[in-house]
């Protein structure tokens, strides 16, 4: 099958010799670089929580104002290691219920849509498992040539959790999602650009262009209403949209001195510097 390999490479016992995701900066951008190449960038318990504290880091710095995930090597990454659950829930004699709080990966997910900071994926290869549902949660996805994306849950007997099925259905419609979800079937880059799983895919440097050019534009806006937007935008595509936050997140940009800035420049006809304030 074409996604067999995907799929070993999430269950494979090989020990990876990279690490934990690389955390960079480089002037209004926080980068996360996914760092396990070896095993397709497999993502572990332990990476979920550098990713985590680093989102943290970047929402509390004022200069951070846009976040880029990418990987190193050939593939973005192969998803969550199964080996955790393999481990936990099926190789041990004494077998315990999966609980609620066993899916700490859909809050991981879900963090990193609702991180207050706009998000970029520059995918430096094809994306399977769970790390479709981070791809989804980034704002805007970009793709190196050639990239495919492969969900296994039906396949793995695994219910996809509900903020993912959501996510996928708010993405992509609920046509391509449940050719995803249902069919554990291979898509590939025309499907994906179909879909609008990608914005665009092209060549490695050219992305990395765009991407950048991207975010430098992000940056250059006013931190309060982008930040605003996002957050109510994302509510909207779920048709949970709170009115009365959305209402006060208003009035505070037209109180906010980025406002006044704005405007200013605007007349003058000079590029605005914000301060998020």
């Amino acid at each position: 099958m074409a996604n067999s390999a995907a799929l070993n490479a999430l269950m494979s016992d090989t020990p990876s010799t990279d690490g934990l995701p690389i955390i960079t900066t480089d002037g209004a951008k926080g980068i996360i670089t996914f760092n396990r190449p070896d095993v397709r960038n497999r993502i572990c318990p332990e990476d979920i929580e550098a990713v985590m504290n680093a989102l943290d880091r970047f929402e509390a710095d004022p200069d951070i104002r846009v976040v880029i995930f990418t990987g190193r090597g050939k593939v973005f990454s192969s998803g969550f290691n199964l080996n955790v659950f393999y481990e936990n829930f099926v190789a041990k004699e004494q077998e315990r219920e999966v609980r609620a709080e066993d899916n700490f990966f859909g809050e991981f997910t879900s963090r990193v849509e609702n991180v207050r900071l706009p998000t970029i994926l520059a995918a430096n290869g094809s994306v399977y498992g769970g790390a479709t549902d981070v791809a989804l949660a980034c704002d805007f996805r970009f793709a190196v040539e050639e990239v495919e994306a492969f969900l296994p849950a039906s396949r793995l007997g695994i219910h996809f959790y509900d903020r993912g099925l959501e996510r996928y259905i708010a993405r992509l419609g609920l046509a391509a999602a449940k050719r995803s979800c249902l069919t554990s079937e291979t898509l590939n880059t025309e499907d994906l650009l179909r879909c609008g799983f990608f914005d665009a895919v092209m060549p490695e440097e050219e992305m990395w262009t765009r991407v950048h050019q991207l975010a430098d534009k992000i940056a250059l806006q006013a931190p309060l209403a982008v930040e605003g937007m996002k957050r109510a935008m994302n509510q909207i595509s779920y048709n949970e949209l709170d009115k009365e936050k959305t209402q006060e997140a208003f009035l505070q940009c037209l109180n906010s001195d980025d406002f006044k800035e704005g405007v200013r420049a605007w007349f003058e006809k000079r590029r605005p510097q914000f301060q998020g304030k």
